[in-house]
């Protein structure tokens, strides 16, 4: 018979990829998009993720305000880790405990140090009174492309898959919030 060609692939320590639009990862630098470095174990482990059948199951995160000039950007996080997500990374300005549908002023912080990245707020939406009848948290920031992509990468970094585009809403129509008529 016919050899196999044994193929390696090897990835760099660290790989830059595009944490705002998915889908335009490959479209260079002319997009004028900053970008953010992640390392190859974390982006084996989304790729992982993304690939297999549980997917649907798993805690979804994206930015959810369009680019371009405003004064708040929303972090969107859903699925059954968005509450203890925000529990690991917020901090309340006053002690109580988060209830859904109460916007909570606080402090985004970086586990890592335990300092503040964003003054923010933040609001849980407990399952199913959500867009997407699963547990949902918005965190509302400062809208900086920098500060977003910060926001974003600690939410992934805390458990979270990054969300692929319109996969909310392909929740939300799997989950009977929205159908096609």
């Amino acid at each position: 018979g016919q050899k196999q060609k044994k193929s390696l692939i090897s990835l760099p320590t660290r790989i830059v990829v595009n944490l705002i639009d998915p889908g335009s990862l490959f479209s260079g630098p002319l997009r004028g998009i900053k970008k953010t470095e992640i390392t190859a174990e974390a982006l084996k482990t989304m790729t992982a993720v993304q690939h297999s059948h549980d997917r649907d199951c798993a805690t979804i995160a994206a930015i959810a305000t369009p680019p371009g000039p405003g004064g708040i950007g929303i972090i969107r996080i859903s699925g059954p880790e968005a509450k203890p997500i925000l529990i690991r990374l917020f901090r309340p300005h006053r002690e109580r405990p988060i209830t859904s549908h109460q916007l909570t002023y606080g402090w985004l912080l970086n586990p890592a140090n335990d300092r503040p990245l964003d003054e923010v707020m933040a609001v849980f939406m407990q399952a199913p009174h959500s867009y997407t009848c699963e547990d949902v948290v918005e965190i509302q920031c400062h809208s900086s492309y920098l500060v977003l992509q910060e926001v974003l990468a600690l939410v992934l970094t805390a458990g979270a898959i990054l969300a692929v585009p319109g996969e909310f809403t392909k929740r939300a129509l799997l989950n009977g919030r929205i159908d096609l008529t």
